[in-house]
């Protein structure tokens, strides 16, 4: 049974969510042992440095030059729908802020149900596709890398769906 948390950003009611997820997740951080293995998936430079500080961590993400920002974080290049990782292997997986950045979310998301131990948590944070923010966002970036677009509901499904 894999116990899933999931932040969905949008507005002022987003912003109280997003700090108690925050609280959430660094409250199960909080309970791992000093032998528990965490997976930080699409972690770029390493968004969550502070949280994650003395936890046996190891970061994934497709771009390189990305993981060279961060050298105290041990990473793999690679896309996160075939992780180099035996099954069962991680206790923890965060995915803050990067389900949205996978071309294959559905893929992504079952490969974290296999790498994740059976009782294992998964930490899911995206932002709200439907909002002014996002869409801005994608507008001044250009996309800004964002290939889904989720709903509450579509990324629960998408998270339901995949680690059954």
């Amino acid at each position: 049974m894999i116990q899933a948390t999931l932040q969905h950003n949008t507005g002022v009611a987003g912003v109280r969510y997003a700090e108690s997820s925050m609280r959430l997740l660094e409250s199960w951080l909080g309970e791992l042992s000093p032998l528990d293995r965490v997976l930080d998936l699409g972690c770029g430079a390493g968004s969550l440095r502070e949280q994650l500080a003395g936890l046996v961590v190891i970061g994934v993400d497709v771009d390189p030059k990305e993981l060279a920002r961060n050298r105290e974080l041990p990473s793999v290049c690679a896309e996160s729908d075939t992780l180099p990782f035996a099954g069962e292997s991680f206790d923890f997986v965060i995915c803050h802020h990067s389900l949205e950045h996978f071309r294959d979310a559905a893929g992504a998301v079952r490969e974290i149900r296999r790498v994740l131990k059976p009782r294992g948590r998964l930490f899911v944070s995206v932002p709200d596709g439907k909002s002014f923010s996002d869409r801005l966002y994608r507008l001044m970036l250009c996309g800004g890398g964002h290939f889904q677009r989720f709903s509450f509901e579509s990324v629960v499904g998408a998270i339901e769906t995949g680690t059954q």
